[in-house]
């Protein structure tokens, strides 16, 4: 990317958050000077992405060897929704932090996961039923255990008809 005196950050804030994401995954030195890196990271945090899987080359955007960029660390956080596109996830970050609630968004192979504080789970997990981000409860576990999907207690990816997390053991 050229500089034309403003600076990579205004046309970097025009790209999707898809797009963001895509340029820290690939983390491509050879296409991109290394201080755009961390202008993307900061455009994601501002957008409520705090972390992205960088796949599988095994080479981190932080340059720590731990496959992921962590802008800032999910401890003390639960998971309210996993598995979500990025349209998803920047609708269920905006609806949480409209309710005054704390957010952070992960990227990883399965797709977004929203994490609040723990006092905040069962309002956030209110809030994203009533807005259809997340299945109502009731419909939750049998929905996984048939059709697999997201795990709800880690996020991991729950094949069809399983009945059970590979990843964390919970009976889905």
């Amino acid at each position: 990317m050229t500089d034309d005196g403003g600076g990579p950050r205004p046309r970097l804030e025009q790209l999707s958050t898809h797009e963001l994401v895509s340029i820290l995954r690939r983390h491509d030195a050879d296409e991109w000077r290394p201080e755009v890196f961390g202008i993307v990271k900061a455009i994601l945090a501002g957008r409520g992405v705090f972390s992205v899987d960088v796949g599988s080359t095994g080479e981190s955007a932080d340059d720590d060897g731990s496959g992921s960029s962590q802008f800032i660390p999910s401890d003390g956080l639960d998971p309210v929704a996993s598995g979500l596109d990025v349209g998803e996830a920047e609708d269920a970050g905006k609806i949480l932090r409209s309710a005054g609630m704390p957010v952070y968004i992960d990227h990883t192979d399965y797709g977004f996961s929203c994490y609040v504080p723990e006092e905040h789970v069962p309002r956030a997990t209110e809030l994203l039923q009533e807005s259809d981000l997340l299945p109502a409860q009731e419909n939750a576990e049998e929905s996984i255990s048939i059709a697999g999907g997201p795990c709800p207690g880690c996020g991991a990816q729950v094949p069809p008809g399983s009945g059970e997390c590979a990843e964390c053991g919970l009976a889905t």
